[in-house]
């Protein structure tokens, strides 16, 4: 035989001709409602009901109130923890013939919550270009559908992404604006609403936070410094622009040197104005060379920007002469120790003759390295190399003494 799904009732074969039915239903129930479970055992009068057990989720036992075949147990005011499937246990005896059996059905309980916002959005001031998100934290079950609003109004800004992140009976909605200006700038609140049917009455509930009047302003903003170069022992000033909500503060750091914090003393000066600052290094040595950054700062936050300040001078001398001799040329190479700051754009071979260089060959560029030619067989010569670059030409290079290897005879 089949009995209704709706009953969600156990038929259950006992050992005697007589049948014996457990019901135990499914329960729904609202949030702080009681939530009465009604196990019914109905059996010939030849058995005998000698236990019965309700036991919750979590395996504790409810305390059982009999009436007649109803076995009743509730919980007073139910709330989303107790929502589960719950286990009716029976305990037969057949009088008759003295069999004893354990019989067990089960029912979900479902607790419905109404949704609830439990934290609102908070108040802020946010900077323009720079991503940012607040968020609301709502309860409910069903899961509530949440809805952004923006003055009053459905939000529905391309420049905002909405994500939920459930974990029942909580959800966490977060709005991100993406790159915040300040046309974003109002007042934002989060709506939530679920529905669920109780005794075929279907029930909606809404919630909606509290304002959050979000403030979107500019930092300020600084003018990209250039990098530049400067030759040294010359006066190099750097200059910092910004514009933003007045005052403006400036600071200035070297950042190749440890993020130093640099204020005016004997090797620089710095001057500041409404909207710009000046830093002057008054004589810019090697050490000087370096990466800058002005950080501008107001009411609204700070902002920097930062530039690659390059001090020139002569190379130094090149360095490692090295030599590939053969009868009648040598190959010259060296290593650039140094090129102040500027590319080689010139290399000059000097020989000595009579106790003094002159010059017999130049090279562009910076390839280190040059052959001389038509040399005397089994000779010695003495050379040396200077490099230059757009400031100047570098001292000599240390002399360096060869001698051509032995040519063989002419063939008559």
């Amino acid at each position: 035989m089949f009995l209704p799904l709706f009953l969600l009732s156990l038929f259950l074969p006992f050992s005697s001709t007589t049948e014996v039915y457990l019901v135990f239903n499914d329960l729904s129930v609202a949030s702080g409602q009681q939530a009465t479970f009604s196990c019914s055992v109905n059996s010939g009068p030849e058995h005998t009901v000698t236990q019965v057990t309700i036991t919750a989720p979590d395996n504790s036992s409810l305390q059982i109130n009999t009436q007649g075949s109803a076995h009743l147990a509730s919980i007073v005011s139910s709330n989303y923890s107790h929502s589960g499937v719950y286990t009716c246990t029976v305990t037969l005896t057949d009088n008759i013939q003295s069999v004893t059996e354990v019989f067990t059905n089960t029912a979900l309980l479902t607790v419905y919550l109404p949704a609830v916002i439990l934290q609102s959005p908070q108040t802020g001031v946010y900077f323009v270009d720079i991503p940012f998100s607040i968020s609301c934290r709502v309860e409910g079950f069903p899961t509530p559908q949440i809805t952004w609003l923006i003055d009053g109004f459905t939000l529905s800004d391309s420049g905002t992404t909405i994500t939920d992140t459930t974990a029942a009976p909580f959800t966490i909605s977060s709005l991100t604006f993406l790159a915040p200006d300040e046309s974003q700038s109002a007042d934002y609140s989060c709506r939530a609403n679920n529905m669920y049917t109780l005794d075929d009455t279907d029930i909606t509930n809404e919630d909606t936070s509290s304002v959050a009047s979000i403030l979107i302003r500019p930092l300020p903003i600084v003018t990209l410094l250039e990098d530049r170069n400067v030759t040294i022992q010359n006066m190099a000033t750097i200059v910092c622009e910004a514009s933003g909500e007045q005052p403006l503060y400036f600071s200035w750091y070297n950042l190749t040197v440890s993020n130093t914090s640099l204020t005016t003393d004997s090797e620089i000066t710095i001057e500041n104005f409404v909207n710009s600052s000046e830093l002057t290094i008054h004589s810019a040595e090697r050490q000087s060379t370096g990466n800058y950054q002005c950080i501008v700062s107001n009411v609204d936050g700070a902002n920097s920007a930062q530039m690659l300040l390059l001090v020139q001078e002569t190379p130094f001398p090149p360095e490692d002469i090295n030599s590939e001799v053969q009868a009648r040329d040598v190959t010259l190479s060296w290593r650039v120790s140094f090129d102040g700051n500027a590319p080689i754009t010139l290399s000059i071979v000097e020989m000595e003759a009579d106790g003094v260089f002159t010059q017999v060959a130049t090279q562009t560029g910076e390839i280190t390295e040059y052959t001389l030619a038509d040399l005397t067989p089994y000779t010695s010569y003495t050379f040396r190399v200077i490099i230059q670059n757009v400031i100047g030409t570098s001292v000599p290079s240390l002399p360096l003494t060869v001698t051509t290897l032995e040519a063989r005879p002419d063939t008559p």
